[in-house]
């Protein structure tokens, strides 16, 4: 059974929790208008663009994980909008992520230009988690545990 890091959020305290810096994540949200995936971006005013609010969950991996959480989410969402959960903590982010994307394939939203994302619409955040957890076992993913619920 892989090693359980504190599952407090990595920005709880300014006393931070040591956890190998990349792995796997979800994003959940608290606003329930829809908000633009590419808000902080001014580039894309006027154009259409993936808007989420509260239904939506997304996954990602980060070679970061406390800096993925610093940046762009915050920005984008408003820090006060943004549930930022690292799930586990591994070297094969990449390996995994691949994995996930093949596994949330029914629930990934597409961009209004067709681009399959990873923001999912229709599944639980708890779920994912746990789908997540499964998937780094199947693999022999090496990996340490951060958070096992929302």
């Amino acid at each position: 059974m892989p090693a359980e890091v504190n599952p407090t959020p990595l920005a709880a305290s300014p006393n931070r929790i040591a956890v190998p810096p990349s792995g796997i994540y979800i994003v959940t949200l608290n606003n329930s208008e829809l908000i633009s995936t590419q808000a902080h971006d001014r580039r894309y005013d006027g154009k259409a663009v993936l808007m989420v609010n509260h239904q939506h969950v997304k996954f990602g991996s980060a070679i970061d994980l406390t800096g993925r959480m610093e940046s762009g989410y915050y920005q984008t969402f408003g820090q006060h909008n943004v549930n930022f959960i690292p799930v586990v903590a591994t070297d094969q982010y990449q390996v995994l992520e691949s994995d996930l994307k093949e596994k949330f394939r029914a629930w990934r939203l597409r961009s209004p230009a067709g681009v399959l994302t990873e923001w999912t619409c229709g599944i639980d955040a708890q779920v994912m988690i746990e789908m997540i957890l499964a998937t780094a076992i199947q693999l022999k993913i090496p990996h340490s545990v951060i958070r096992r619920t929302v």
